[in-house]
C-alpha cells in the first residue's frame, strides 16, 4: 500500500492485485484501503474507491462504513487541538511574512476557527 502512497503512476497497475485481495480477504486489506481513500493524490484516490465499491458489491458494506469511520475518527483524535494550532499558526506566519500573501494565511486560520465552532 506504501507504493500507492508514494508513487502514483504505478497505482492503476496494482488495482487489479488489490481488488483480487479484496474479494479474497477482506478483513487484511480494509484498513490500507481505507487510509488510501482519503489520500491526496487522485489516481490513488480511485484505486481505493474501486477497491471499496468491490467490497461493497461483495456484501461488505458495513465492514467498509464501520472502518472509513475509524480511520476518520483515528485522525481527529490523533492530533490535538495545540497541535493543529501551532501547526496552523506556523504555516500561516510563513504565507505572511515570507510571502506577504494574507490570502493563503487566511484560508489556513478558516478551518482552526471552524472546528472550536463545532466544538461548542
Amino acid at each position: 500500500m506504501a507504493v500507492l502512497a508514494g508513487v502514483s503512476g504505478l497505482a492503476l497497475p496494482y488495482t487489479h492485485i488489490l481488488v483480487k485481495a479484496a474479494r479474497s480477504c477482506p478483513y487484511e486489506i480494509i484498513y490500507s484501503v481505507c487510509e488510501l481513500h482519503n489520500s491526496e493524490t487522485p489516481e490513488v484516490t480511485e484505486v481505493a474507491k474501486q477497491v471499496i465499491g468491490v467490497l461493497r458489491e461483495c456484501g461488505h458494506s458495513a465492514l467498509i462504513d464501520n472502518a472509513l469511520m475509524f480511520t476518520r475518527e483515528l485522525k481527529r483524535v490523533a492530533s490535538s487541538w495545540i497541535e493543529k494550532w501551532y501547526f496552523g499558526i506556523e504555516e500561516a506566519s510563513r504565507f505572511w511574512l515570507g510571502q506577504r500573501n494574507f490570502k493563503d494565511m487566511w484560508e489556513v486560520f478558516v478551518p482552526l476557527y471552524e472546528s472550536l465552532n463545532k466544538v461548542s
